[in-house]
């Protein structure tokens, strides 16, 4: 048995306190995240919303300048009454050095976009987020969905939720692309481009291949699976 004499004793169980306090400084509870999504011209609930919560907060860098992370990130679908739900959580211990945390959620159905009422300051308090049909052209639709955000930054890009909006969202796309009239140059062009995001998070979603074998890959993976 380890005799330790008592202010050493004493010494290391202060020590211990200090280095646990220490590495749960960062670490939060976070409570359920509920909220509701309607129409903004109906205001009736939108079922089947997919809802994107992102855990974000500050790092610092170079011990000097700190940046926005995202270092967790979940999905849910809306229910028929548009109501949406993640379960409480804590943060581990790798997020303990990201101060400033809070959460943004993003939401997602084919044919919508978010509506300005949902920043209005009753929505906000009442956790209402309000969608809209989206008026735009086929190929204003295509760049919206191109430029949509589906994961959570360098932390997250392996993340199975995002493969699996991404996969919502190309049948979408495709729908479009299959509508007539025949699509412009421009349109193939920003579908093909909406592709090419979609295969690099399978082939190289963390940028670890050579430029050249990345793109040998994206376009291998294009030609087997999106043809």
């Amino acid at each position: 048995m380890l005799n330790l004499q008592p202010h050493l004793y004493l010494y290391s169980v202060q020590l211990f306190f200090i280095l646990t306090l220490t590495a749960c400084a960062g670490v939060k509870s976070w409570p359920e995240q509920t909220g509701q999504v309607l129409d903004e011209v109906t205001n009736h609930p939108v079922a089947d919303v997919i809802v994107v919560a992102r855990w974000k907060g500050s790092r610092n860098v170079a011990f000097v300048d700190s940046q926005t992370a995202c270092y967790h990130v979940e999905t849910t679908k809306t229910d028929k009454q548009g109501h949406f739900k993640f379960a409480s959580r804590f943060d581990g211990l790798m997020q303990s050095q990201v101060f400033d945390k809070y959460i943004s959620f993003t939401t997602y159905k084919s044919g919508y976009e978010r509506s300005d009422k949902t920043y209005e300051r009753e929505a906000q308090r009442n956790n209402i987020y309000y969608l809209k049909p989206f008026k735009g052209t086929r190929g204003e639709r295509l760049d919206f969905l191109r430029k949509f955000p589906t994961g959570c930054g360098y932390d997250d890009r392996l993340g199975q939720k995002r493969l699996n909006l991404q996969a919502v969202m190309y049948d979408e796309a495709k729908d479009l692309m299959d509508r007539k009239p025949e699509p412009s140059q421009w349109e193939k062009k920003m579908f093909y481009g909406f592709k090419w995001d979609i295969a690099q998070v399978h082939v190289d979603p963390l940028w670890k291949l050579e430029p050249k074998e990345r793109a040998k890959q994206i376009k291998q993976y294009i030609k087997e699976y999106f043809q």
